[in-house]
C-alpha cells in the first residue's frame, strides 16, 4: 500500500514542478512589439446622415477641425491611449443637434444627427 502511495506522491510532484515548466508554451509579448501596435495608423471613415457634417477632434486640450462628412481620416491608435483626456469627435451641421463620439479604433464611424426641433 505505501508503495503505491509513494508513486502517487511521486507522479503528482512530478505534475506540480517538473512538467509545467518543460511544456509551457506561452510566449512573451516584446516590448517592441506592444509600441509597434502603438504606433499604428488607423484608417477611419467618418460618416453621418445627413452628409455635410463638420468634424472636429479634441485631444490634449487642443481641437482642430479635420473635413465634412464623409472622409477619411487616419489617426496614431497610440492617440486613443496617451491622453488621461478621452480624445473626443464632434460632428456639427446647422440645423441639427451636435453628436460627440469618442475616439476608437473602429475603422467605422456613423451617426445620425437629429434635427433641432422649432420651439
Amino acid at each position: 500500500m505505501t508503495k503505491y502511495v509513494r508513486l502517487f506522491t511521486l507522479l503528482s510532484l512530478l505534475c506540480v514542478f517538473v512538467l509545467p515548466s518543460q511544456g509551457a508554451t506561452t510566449n512573451p509579448v516584446s516590448q517592441d512589439k506592444v509600441n509597434q501596435d502603438k504606433n499604428e495608423t488607423v484608417e477611419s471613415l467618418l460618416t453621418s446622415s445627413p452628409p455635410g457634417a463638420t468634424v472636429t477632434y479634441t485631444a490634449f486640450g487642443k481641437s482642430r477641425v479635420v473635413g465634412k462628412t464623409p472622409l477619411r481620416w487616419s489617426f496614431l491608435k497610440s492617440d486613443i491611449y496617451r491622453s488621461s483626456m478621452v480624445p473626443m469627435l464632434t460632428f456639427e451641421l446647422a440645423g441639427h443637434e451636435t453628436e460627440r463620439v469618442r475616439l476608437g479604433s473602429s475603422k467605422k464611424v456613423h451617426v445620425t444627427l437629429r434635427t433641432v426641433k422649432p420651439k
